[in-house]
């Protein structure tokens, strides 16, 4: 399990998406996706992060999983930290590359979303199916 920092502004996209997928998908209740995804011993701890992820949830029910994609922390890369800062007096050629970047990441973070949520409605199906063929029998 990786570790996750405590200010949840910090929290990646992919992170937020695999707490809220497990709670919705999953069954687990809030509470149990906190004691899961963090490592808390007091009622207090428990209480901040649970209203972290109600939060979470409420965001994702309105608006979808974009919502996380579009996550505005700055983290950096190894394969960005060569790139410039970007400043007025910066080349057009260079805004072009950081926003390349900047897509480039957006993109492949929403590829593996929909690759995981293609896997979890197939599975339903199968289950479905399943199902149906257990209860005709």
């Amino acid at each position: 399990m990786e570790k996750e920092t405590a200010n949840p502004q910090e929290y990646s996209a992919n992170f937020k998406l695999r707490v809220i997928l497990d709670v919705l998908n999953n069954g687990l209740s809030i509470h149990e996706a906190v004691r899961k995804y963090w490592d808390v011993t007091s009622h207090v701890d428990i209480d901040r992060y649970r209203k972290t992820v109600r939060t979470w949830r409420r965001l994702y029910e309105q608006k979808g999983a974009n919502v996380f994609m579009k996550d505005s922390t700055p983290r950096k890369k190894a394969s960005q930290s060569n790139v410039p800062e970007l400043t007025p007096s910066t080349k057009s050629s260079e805004y072009d590359l950081a926003a390349l970047l900047a897509e480039n990441e957006y993109l492949r973070m929403e590829n593996m979303y929909l690759k995981k949520l293609r896997a979890l409605i197939l599975k339903e199906e199968q289950e479905k199916r399943a199902r149906r063929k257990s209860s005709q029998n």
